[in-house]
């Protein structure tokens, strides 16, 4: 799977300007190893999205400046500007930490769909609008990709809040779990997963 950049940071470590490239996977760990690194000037450090129109970035710690968002014409001159030094509290380490496990809590999420022929996609919590909309992009033409998907029997890995359990699935209209899809929940551990009986046969 090809990784896409997300933000080119700037900053300065030891008076050194340096640059680093992140990712969706590393961005905010790098920025809170920044922060927390007290060689590095926080007020120096600039963040520029990589994606879509890059007219400019925004300061991680935008009281010391004029303001958060700059064009790159504003840039050099408040980059040169010799800021207070910020010290890290201990607030900010356990924020960092509780965030760290918020990312691996997520990479260990088993939410997503399946498809009938057995296909598993994953997304992250919440996370099923955009990759119904992924899935259908170009395949089928929808104005509701994540009804669509539910009512043309694909399997939906939910978490529902009603129950004790963590994840749930569900099949729209007639359709039943196939067999590839059963053997898939399996797979994924998820054989005992909320209303499976009920996507099993349908009266």
């Amino acid at each position: 799977m090809k990784i896409k950049p997300r933000n080119l940071v700037c900053y300065k470590e030891k008076r050194t300007q340096k640059w680093i490239m992140t990712t969706d996977e590393n961005n905010d760990e790098i920025l809170y190893s920044l922060l927390l690194n007290e060689n590095i000037d926080k007020h120096s450090i600039f963040i520029v999205p990589v994606t879509g129109l890059m007219f400019g970035g925004v300061w991680l710690c935008s009281d010391t400046h004029k303001g958060s968002r700059f064009s790159f014409w504003d840039f050099f001159e408040e980059y040169e500007t010799k800021q207070p030094v910020i010290k890290v509290t201990k607030d900010a380490i356990k924020l960092a930490d509780e965030t760290k496990k918020e990312r691996e809590l997520k990479a260990t999420s088993k939410y997503g769909f399946i498809s009938p022929d057995g296909k598993y996609y994953h997304c992250d919590f919440q996370g099923h609008v955009n990759l119904a909309s992924n899935i259908c992009f170009g395949q089928f033409e929808t104005n509701n990709p994540e009804r669509y998907l539910e009512e043309h029997g694909w399997c939906k890995i939910y978490n529902q809040p009603t129950s004790k359990n963590r994840y749930a699935v569900y099949v729209g209209g007639n359709y039943t779990l196939t067999d590839r899809q059963f053997n898939k929940l399996k797979e994924l551990g998820l054989e005992k997963a909320d209303n499976i009986r009920e996507m099993l046969v349908k009266e």
